[in-house]
């Protein structure tokens, strides 16, 4: 935006209208929502802060003091003539007016009056997000409660759910090499299973998939949020192949696991189909890829439905599991 180095008030106003229509969609939300302070952190902005500081423009960044910076840098014209300003180090000049024009343009887009300046920024947000976890507020449980309340969860069946996927887990565990970060990505995925069906009841799974892919989600990782997301779209039909489950992204030493949980969570919701009479989980029992269930006498007459969904289920995950009861 700015070649040659040169401040031209055409560069300025080009950067300031790409950084307003990225802004644009989601303006009216925030502006409708409103905010108590407004706080800004890292390299750039920590830069003019004190350039305004040491200029007499106060000591936080304030709406006449960004129109008062902005005339200064029309002024001097080039990135070379900005280490005139007092408080400008030199080694920041080069990023300085690519940076103060986005802060400038969302002053004006977000009508902000002040911003306070945080030392704080991504490294001290990862450590707070940690000792959150550490004393049990993890933001990611929050996020999980947020998306079942947007999404019209089924919140009570899905904990169901969660309990009996943990049940059939904590059994595979035994017999297959899943640990507790994979215990996590189940619990997730069992109670956000039905997230899609808020979108379409038609390929709810998928919808499902998209938005944990997709979203912003608070304290999950890319990583988590693409297990999750395969764990959901393999919910139901026939269950993905290892070469599928790469194809959705999922990293080669995860895909094993990830078929193996997509197998206790498709169980899991089963058992919550329609009115089940079970009051517990069937016992389970893993021996490689066999599964076989221990269920109840007299079950199949009095679970026709189910005895149903259980061929059906057994269909679907063949040839890369043999499901027996």
């Amino acid at each position: 935006y700015f070649p040659d180095e040169l401040i031209t008030a055409a560069a300025c106003e080009r950067l300031e209208k790409r950084v307003r229509m990225a802004v644009e969609p989601m303006l009216d939300d925030f502006l409708r929502h409103g905010w108590d302070q407004a706080v800004g952190s890292s390299g750039t902005i920590k830069a003019i802060a004190r350039v305004l500081a040491e200029n007499g423009q106060g000591s936080r960044i304030t709406h006449a003091g960004m129109h008062w910076l902005r005339e200064q840098m029309a002024r001097l014209g080039s990135v070379r003539a900005l280490t005139q300003l007092k408080g400008l180090k030199a080694d920041r000049a080069a990023v300085f007016p690519g940076g103060f024009i986005i802060l400038f343009a969302l002053f004006e887009s977000l009508r902000l009056q002040e911003m306070r300046f945080s030392e704080g920024a991504l490294r001290e947000g990862a450590i707070y997000d940690l000792l959150g976890r550490i004393h049990q507020e993890d933001t990611r449980e929050m996020s999980i409660r947020s998306l079942q309340e947007r999404f019209h969860s089924q919140v009570q069946r899905n904990q169901g759910i969660a309990q009996w996927a943990e049940h059939f887990f904590k059994t595979a565990a035994v017999s297959w090499p899943l640990h507790g970060g994979h215990q996590q990505w189940l619990h997730w995925a069992a109670l956000t299973h039905d997230i899609g069906l808020d979108i379409a009841h038609s390929g709810f799974h998928k919808h499902g998939e998209y938005v944990w892919r997709n979203a912003d989600i608070a304290g999950f990782s890319r990583r988590e949020q693409g297990v999750v997301a395969a764990l959901v779209r393999a919910q139901r039909k026939r269950l993905p192949g290892l070469a599928q489950l790469r194809a959705l992204g999922i990293a080669a030493e995860d895909v094993v696991a990830l078929q193996q949980l997509a197998i206790l969570l498709r169980l899991a919701i089963l058992f919550h189909r329609g009115a089940t009479p079970l009051t517990a989980p069937p016992g389970l029992t893993v021996s490689g890829k066999k599964l076989v269930l221990a269920l109840p006498p007299k079950w199949l007459t009095e679970m026709p439905l189910m005895a149903a969904d259980l061929e059906q289920e057994q269909e679907w995950i063949t040839p890369d599991f043999c499901l027996q009861w």
